[in-house]
């Protein structure tokens, strides 16, 4: 039947992981968590068909973390490298549920009681306590303080192990948990007995055994009868029929048909309180022929064997067990100190590696912290620098369109000083109101860029698409020679080394064209260039250093103005 039920579960199992790939992760989680306390292996299945690597959050990869090891450790699975817990002790650490983070720190503690980092262990299984106490997971509770018990009783704090044992049994009792509550009750009563309280133990091995017995387990029932004798053997209250009734009860539930080797030492007591000297002795020489039996267990033997002889009266025999017990107790004295030192050592090393490990991680979130503020610091530097070349450049358009307002001003005024009768008169209105578009059309593409040199751009590909740039300029220059009495053709006669482009330069500054626009239209990306052409310009001009060539372009056009009152004459 159960070979039945398992094939069944491998089946489903392998059912389940071919459909996986059109199942969310969390169905997979769900899954797998219904199997791990029945069925472990098939949930580690299930389990398996993700690759944890791919997971990109961080709570998929802490749950897949904490259900993979508690699926490890209930296939009896023992870790001892707690790279497979870590994603979720550091994400439990700050994040998720106080369940969550027992039982994190649960298997973290288990883990590290594997490896041998006792000290690590127990520190891991309080804080899973404290997270537990407040989740009322009866269940996790007893299991936290059975294992704090191993722990405490590798570290020889037997007091704080009877505690922890105890607690355990009371929480398997209110689960009704007979098999646990029994071995924590067998744990509690051994704690006791190496304590020395004798009645303490009695008690906790009498209800282990009246558990086991209700489990119907008489080897484990038999077992602990045969500990309460054990106990029993000093106590002068208790009748030496007692303790052999109770012997002869034990064998005969659990089928003995003769006395197992190890009670002997038992029956050799027995024996010498009945005073039956020679059965107490043959049960005693024959313990000592066990040579599996050492340390502790065989030094009690020799101890039991010079009261015996001491009771024979034959001293000589009880002095020589008496050197050999004290020769034995002297190296397994030696033996346990020399262990309790590596132990000592161990937990040093476990204490050290720990505080670095601790301190490791405190440099690697400084430096984290340290990293990110220099992160901060450096975006709200950039943002500060973009924020203000954003407000230079919304300045300069604002700038921009003054000008344009003074310049539009300028040709109204041009346009309303021409005869308005004449056919290229008329021509010349259309002219400026064809440049009054296009100048507006340049301004409405500086609101749509984000810089002056994007500007710019655009102004260069928008004079490319209405053809050669320099027709541009040439409507200029009318409107300038006629407006000022002939002086484009004027400056063209007395300084015929001047350029087109200089001409223009000259025809933007008499129409009072602003720097900005100029600049502009003559596309430099900076102010300096078209300070050299300027300078450039007024060299050639034959102009001295405090002459501006807008004041030299007034004089030019009152000299013509001038001419043209004495000659009668008007602007052509």
């Amino acid at each position: 039947m159960k070979r039945t039920t398992a094939s069944f579960v491998l089946v489903a199992a392998i059912i389940q992981i071919a459909c996986q790939s059109s199942i969310p992760i969390r169905e997979i989680f769900r899954d797998a968590h219904s199997r791990i306390d029945l069925h472990p292996d098939s949930a580690l299945l299930v389990l398996k068909t993700l690759d944890p690597k791919k997971l990109r959050r961080r709570a998929l990869r802490a749950r897949y973390a904490l259900l993979y090891s508690q699926a490890l450790d209930n296939s009896r699975v023992d870790l001892r490298s707690d790279s497979v817990i870590a994603p979720a002790v550091a994400y439990y650490s700050r994040h998720g549920r106080a369940e969550d983070r027992a039982y994190t720190n649960y298997y973290l503690g288990c883990i590290r009681y594997n490896a041998g980092n006792i000290d690590g262990a127990v520190q891991a299984m309080l804080a899973a306590e404290t997270h537990a106490a407040g989740t009322k997971d009866t269940c996790l509770l007893a299991r936290i303080c059975n294992c704090l018990g191993n722990m405490y009783c590798d570290q020889h704090r037997f007091e704080d192990a009877g505690i922890m044992f105890g607690n355990a049994e009371t929480y398997y009792q209110a689960l009704c948990d007979t098999p646990n509550m029994a071995y924590a009750a067998m744990n509690r009563a051994e704690v006791h007995s190496l304590t020395a309280r004798s009645a303490e133990a009695v008690g906790g091995y009498l209800r282990a055994r009246n558990l086991f017995e209700r489990m119907g387990d008489s080897m484990l029932a038999s077992e602990m009868t045969r500990d309460i004798v054990r106990e029993m053997l000093d106590r002068n209250d208790v009748a030496p029929d007692s303790l052999r009734r109770l012997l002869c009860r034990a064998y005969s539930v659990s089928g003995f048909d003769r006395i197992p080797c190890a009670d002997y030492p038992m029956w050799a007591a027995i024996c010498l309180r009945e005073k039956k000297l020679d059965s107490a002795r043959h049960y005693g020489m024959s313990a000592l022929a066990d040579s599996s039996v050492s340390g502790n267990k065989r030094c009690g033997m020799i101890l039991q064997m010079c009261r015996i002889e001491e009771s024979s009266g034959n001293y000589r025999t009880a002095t020589e067990y008496w050197h050999a017990y004290y020769d034995l107790f002297d190296s397994v004295v030696s033996c346990e100190r020399e262990q309790l030192v590596q132990e000592a050592e161990q937990r040093y090393r476990n204490r050290e590696f720990a505080g670095a490990d601790k301190l490791l991680r405190r440099r690697t979130r400084s430096a984290s912290i340290i990293w990110g503020a220099i992160l901060v610091l450096c975006l709200a530097v950039f943002v500060a620098i973009h924020v203000r070349r954003g407000r230079r450049y919304r300045q300069f358009v604002e700038t921009l369109n003054e000008d344009y307002d003074a310049f539009r001003n300028r040709c109204l005024q041009l346009a309303g000083e021409l005869d308005r009768t004449s056919a290229e008169e008329a021509n010349l209105l259309g002219v400026l109101g064809r440049l009054l578009t296009q100048f507006q059309h340049l301004l409405d593409k500086g609101y749509g860029t984000s810089s002056s040199r994007n500007l710019i751009n655009e102004f260069k590909k928008y004079a490319k698409s209405i053809g050669n740039d320099k027709s541009l300029f040439a409507d200029w220059q009318f409107i300038v020679n006629k407006q000022y009495y002939g002086l484009i053709d004027h400056l063209r006669k007395t300084y015929p080394e001047l350029t087109g482009y200089e001409l223009d330069l000259l025809c933007l500054l008499q129409l009072k064209f602003p720097f900005n626009c100029i600049r502009l239209l003559y596309q430099h990306e900076n102010v300096y260039s078209l300070y050299s052409r300027r300078t450039k310009l007024h060299k050639k001009l034959g102009l001295s250093s405090g002459c501006r060539l807008e004041d030299f372009l007034s004089e030019q056009v009152e000299r013509l103005k001038e001419d043209r009152r004495y000659s009668g004459g008007r602007p052509d």
